[in-house]
C-alpha cells in the first residue's frame, strides 16, 4: 500500500446534523417526529457514504491498469486472464483506495448460475452487479465432458471474472494490445466466453450455425461494434430452442 496516498475524509454537514440533533434534545419531540429526525439522518450519512464512494473511485480508476491475457483457451483459441490474476493485479489498488470486492453467488437452478459482483467502500457506500450465465455441461462440439458438480464450478469462475471486470470497468487484453481491445477493435475473451457458453447449451450445432452466420473462424474475431447484434442473434436462437423444446 502506497503511504503517500491520503484517503479524504467525508466532513458532516454541521447545520444539516447539529439542527437534527438539537431538535431531537427538544422534550416535547414525540416518537413518530424522532424517528423521521433519524431518518433524515441516515439520508444525510448515506448521500456522504455516495459521494466519498464516487471519489475515490474516480481517483482509484486511472491506476487500473488492463491485465494482460496469459492463459490460453483451447476452445476458442484465444488468451484470458484468470480470476486470481485480475485480484493479484487490483486487489493491491482497491485496499490503496479504501475498496475490496466481493463475487458470491446469487442463485442456481439445474440450467443457470447467477453470481453478483460487490465493490464496497470503507464508508459503507456499495455498488453491484448480477451475471447470469448457463451451466458450462458442453464442449464446444456440444458433447457434454462436466460432471454437475464441475459444470457448476467452471460457469462460476466465468461469471466471478467477468461480473468483476464489468464493475471496475475493467480491460483485460494481450501484451501488445494498447487499448484494451483485442486485434482490431474484436470482442473481449470474457465476451467470448459467455457467448461460447450459452450457445453450446443450445445444442451442438448453435455455435457452427453461429460462426457462419456471423462470417467468423472463431469467437474472439467478432468485431466490438457488432456485439450488440451478436447478442441479440444469440438470444434469438436461445429463444426458438426453447420454444421447440415447449412445443
Amino acid at each position: 500500500m502506497n503511504d503517500d496516498v491520503k484517503l479524504p475524509t467525508v466532513q458532516e454537514p454541521k447545520n444539516e446534523m447539529s439542527a437534527i440533533l438539537d431538535l431531537a434534545k427538544d422534550p416535547a419531540m414525540d416518537v413518530d417526529k424522532l424517528k423521521a429526525l433519524v431518518g433524515m439522518q441516515q439520508d444525510i450519512l448515506n448521500r456522504q457514504a455516495k459521494q466519498a464512494f464516487a471519489e475515490d473511485f474516480v481517483r482509484m480508476k486511472p491506476h487500473l491498469k488492463k491485465v494482460e491475457n496469459k492463459h490460453l483457451n483451447s476452445q476458442t483459441k484465444s488468451k484470458y486472464s484468470k480470476l486470481e490474476d485480475i485480484n493479484r493485479e487490483v486487489d493491491p489498488i482497491l485496499e490503496q483506495f479504501g475498496f475490496s470486492s466481493m463475487t458470491p453467488v446469487r442463485r442456481q437452478d439445474e440450467n443457470t448460475v447467477t453470481v453478483a459482483a460487490i465493490l464496497l467502500h470503507k464508508n459503507g457506500h456499495q455498488e453491484e452487479t448480477e451475471l447470469t450465465l448457463p451451466l458450462d455441461k458442453a464442449g464446444i462440439a456440444g458433447t457434454v465432458n462436466k460432471t454437475g458438480p464441475h459444470a457448476i464450478a467452471s460457469s462460476i469462475k466465468y461469471c466471478r471474472r467477468i461480473a468483476l471486470c464489468a464493475i471496475l470497468n475493467l480491460s483485460t487484453g494481450d501484451g501488445d494490445d494498447r487499448d484494451g481491445n483485442q486485434d482490431s477493435d474484436a470482442i473481449t475473451v470474457e465476451q467470448a466466453s459467455a457467448l461460447d457458453i450459452r450457445l453450446r447449451a443450445i445444442s451442438d450445432k448453435a455455435l457452427p450455425n453461429f460462426l457462419t452466420w456471423a462470417k467468423v473462424e472463431k469467437l474472439t474475431d467478432i468485431l466490438a461494434k457488432k456485439y450488440s447484434a451478436a447478442e441479440r442473434a444469440v438470444s434469438d436462437m436461445e429463444k426458438a430452442a426453447k420454444k421447440k423444446v415447449t412445443v
